[in-house]
């Protein structure tokens, strides 16, 4: 029996860089979930100092649970 000679593997998808998400230094990230949420799902991520990077909120009745930034 002859051996198969398999096709290459795909490559991976390319990365992106968001310039307004590159931090220059070491930098903590605090993610603090909302507790008075209606979903339960919502939470915000920010720096030490404050300064907002991502929120997320969910739909409060939604069937596939959506999450929105």
């Amino acid at each position: 029996m002859a051996a198969v000679q398999l096709p290459p593997a795909p490559a991976p998808a390319p990365l992106a860089l968001f310039l307004p998400f590159i931090a220059e230094y070491p930098t903590t990230l605090i993610m603090k979930e909302q507790v008075f949420s209606l979903s339960s799902d919502a939470f915000t991520v920010k720096t030490l100092n404050g300064r907002d990077v991502l929120k997320i909120t969910a739909d409060t009745f939604s069937i596939s649970a959506r999450k929105r930034p």
